[in-house]
């Protein structure tokens, strides 16, 4: 639902609103991206995860 593209459901985004507000909500998206775009970078240069050496 989150990777797979396009605009997330009212229904899924609703009870995250009404938690954590609009502000804290952009902030968790973006920090979602962040670390998906640091697992891109890491997997484009083939680096294991901690432990997995």
């Amino acid at each position: 639902m989150f990777a797979g593209g396009g605009v997330l459901p009212k229904a899924a985004c609703r009870p995250a609103l009404q938690a954590l507000g609009k502000k804290q909500v952009a902030e968790l998206a973006c920090m979602v991206a962040n670390y998906c775009q640091l697992v891109v970078l890491l997997n484009a240069y083939d680096i294991p995860a901690p432990g997995q050496e």
